[in-house]
């Protein structure tokens, strides 16, 4: 707690915290035998004075603790000081969080996405969220246990947004799928829409063969096909999905980012239903975690460049697409001269090292609502 204060730091990084239990060990070390000689001195017996021996009155010995007791409370009188320390940390901690939480609701403070949008001004402020709260800055349908796991083949599907909505929108796909429903959300709320979350980990809205961590896929193939017979039935106004790929990983079989096989032939498909397809470009990943590089280093020294997953030109802009398809790319606002920072107006970008935090894609917003409807005349 002294070495994060003294650092003005939330994470400790690799040397930092190598020094935190080096000096541990030391004031362990220097400390045990003064606890040494309280034990020791807890256990002596106080010496009668006038005993029987020399003639004198008996006195009655003091009462002292049993053995057990008195061992107990020398140890709660050890700990009782890290207690309230903690304690004291802790109310503390709580109350920086809730005083962070209320200074990011100002985007003046806290542009986000608005700061590569327009331009706007970034003063000088902690970065939201909290690198060591970041795990928790995903899409609520995570909690609330609406994206499918890697395991199972059941189609989930989670309604948000009004009950009688003037369009209703499919979010379909795996988690670069999943990352976007915050900012559909915003916009749902403003035009009166209803969100439809139907995402599976890892698991990209095709029917071509896929494998996951080197084995074949048979759960998304399943889950696949589940999923087009649920929009057959939904018929939703729009299916929101990713329209790329990017992947550092080889093994998986996509080479930097393409238009993966099988995307086009679903959109087509969908076409036939009398559905609209929005295919946003996929986001580019970083090729390291945004969160431990930032718990060792500055925002500054946590940057990718974009050309390690992203191709130089969208992959869409050469595809045969049919009618029903609007392409979408936002990855302007999370890359910026070849660079992608993990940080933008002083809002975390990413939770890990490829999958866009909440709040970011929240400040997106207001972009993809422009973009989004430019691009299908809605």
């Amino acid at each position: 707690m002294f070495y994060l204060h003294a650092t003005d730091r939330t994470l400790a990084s690799w040397h930092g915290g190598l020094a935190v239990l080096a000096v541990s060990a030391v004031l362990a070390a220097a400390t045990t035998p003064l606890a040494d000689r309280v034990v020791a001195f807890s256990k002596r017996r106080p010496e009668g004075r006038g005993g029987e021996a020399d003639g004198g009155a008996r006195v009655r010995p003091r009462r002292r603790l049993p053995g057990p007791a008195r061992a107990a409370a020398v140890g709660l009188a050890c700990l009782l000081p890290v207690l309230l320390a903690a304690g004291g940390w802790s109310v503390r901690m709580d109350a920086e969080k809730r005083a962070r939480e209320a200074l990011a609701s100002d985007p003046d403070v806290y542009p986000g996405a608005a700061a590569l949008a327009d331009g706007a001004a970034v003063p000088d402020a902690p970065v939201y969220p909290d690198p060591a709260e970041a795990a928790d800055d995903v899409p609520v349908t995570y909690a609330d246990g609406c994206n499918q796991t890697t395991t199972a083949s059941e189609v989930i599907t989670c309604e948000y947004g009004s009950d009688d909505p003037e369009r209703t929108i499919a979010l379909v796909g795996g988690s670069h799928a999943a990352h976007w429903f915050p900012a559909l959300e915003e916009i749902a709320a403003e035009r009166d829409w209803r969100i439809v979350n139907i995402v599976k980990g890892a698991c990209l809205f095709t029917d071509a063969p896929q494998t996951y961590k080197g084995d074949p896929y048979t759960s998304c193939s399943e889950w696949n096909r589940g999923v087009m017979d649920e929009l057959e039935g939904l018929r939703p106004d729009a299916v929101f999905t990713t329209g790329t790929t990017t992947s550092l990983d080889t093994s998986a079989g996509y080479d930097g980012e393409e238009v993966v096989d099988g995307y086009v032939d679903r959109w087509r498909e969908l076409d036939v239903m009398g559905v609209e397809v929005v295919a946003v470009r996929d986001t580019p990943r970083l090729g390291f975690d945004a969160v431990e590089c930032l718990g060792e280093g500055t925002p500054q020294d946590c940057t990718a460049r974009a050309d390690v997953s992203l191709a130089p030109d969208s992959p869409l802009g050469g595809a045969d697409l049919p009618d029903n398809v609007s392409v979408l790319d936002l990855n302007d606002l999370l890359c910026t001269g070849g660079e992608c920072p993990s940080v933008i107006g002083n809002v975390l970008v990413y939770w890990d090292g490829s999958h866009i935090g909440a709040t970011y894609m929240r400040s997106m917003a207001p972009e993809l609502e422009e973009r989004m409807m430019a691009a299908t005349g809605w």
